[in-house]
């Protein structure tokens, strides 16, 4: 009986003291790598050219795989935009109906409410 004590206490101690290092190996390499996602942003970053038929160009970037991201046209003017959820494709909306729906290499841009540009994706 003692016997089946003592081995039971040493697979005790023997199974926390795995599981305990398991869970500090994570923390330690997260830790680590926070610097360097903090500096990676800029490489994360993606920009696409649209183009609308009368040969506009419209330029979005994000650097955070879309959750936000900045819509510039021709002319400079440059709009923040947020996810919007889209059940197909990318929906990302900004304030005073501004938005922009794409899917594959097409979408809709709209600047003003109720008017929307047909676009492409430039190559």
């Amino acid at each position: 009986m003692k016997n089946l004590f003592l081995i039971s206490t040493i697979l005790t101690a023997a199974v926390l003291a795995g599981c305990n290092a398991k869970e500090k190996a994570p923390a330690t390499e997260a830790a680590a790598s926070a610097p360097a996602q903090a500096n990676s942003n800029e490489a994360n970053e993606k920009t696409f050219k649209y183009l609308t038929e009368d040969k506009q160009i419209f330029t979005l970037k994000t650097t955070d795989n879309f959750e936000t991201a900045t819509l510039e046209d021709s002319q400079g003017n440059s709009y923040a935009l947020k996810n919007g959820h889209a059940a197909s494709g990318i929906l990302l909306e900004g304030e005073n109906g501004v938005f922009i729906h794409t899917k594959g290499d097409e979408g809709i841009i709209s600047l003003v409410k109720d008017k929307q540009f047909h676009v492409k994706e430039a190559q």
